[in-house]
């Protein structure tokens, strides 16, 4: 079975995937990715983790991060990992909360896109 995560609607596949909720307002999630089977990822999350400060260092642009069971919504890189030696990146992502996805919604979405793609 294929790990997948949508972040901003551009598909990616995930290695590992873990999310810790404690105490405080915020969730963190840590998600490992294969480079090799995720083409450019790691400049696109150098551009996001790149993007969330303004001139005024105030952060903006956040984004959304949906795999098949979960949402996390209004996220943040907070870093990024390069392992060149195994071939992976890892990212631990800030997040205001997260919900949990009913896997008939999940399966309408997926039959509608797979439907819109052989339109095009």
């Amino acid at each position: 079975m294929t790990n997948w995560c949508k972040i901003n609607n551009n598909l990616f596949y995930y290695k590992d995937f873990k999310v810790n909720q404690g105490i405080g307002c915020n969730t963190e999630a840590f998600i490992s990715f294969f480079m090799k089977r995720n083409y450019k990822l790691d400049k696109y999350l150098t551009k996001l983790y790149e993007s969330i400060l303004n001139s005024d260092r105030m952060y903006q642009n956040s984004f959304i991060i949906e795999t098949k069971s979960i949402e996390l919504h209004n996220c943040l890189i907070k870093s990024i990992d390069f392992d060149f030696n195994s071939d992976i990146i890892n990212i631990s992502v800030l997040s205001d909360f997260y919900t949990k996805v009913d896997s008939s919604k999940r399966r309408d979405e997926i039959i509608k896109d797979l439907l819109d793609e052989d339109n095009i």
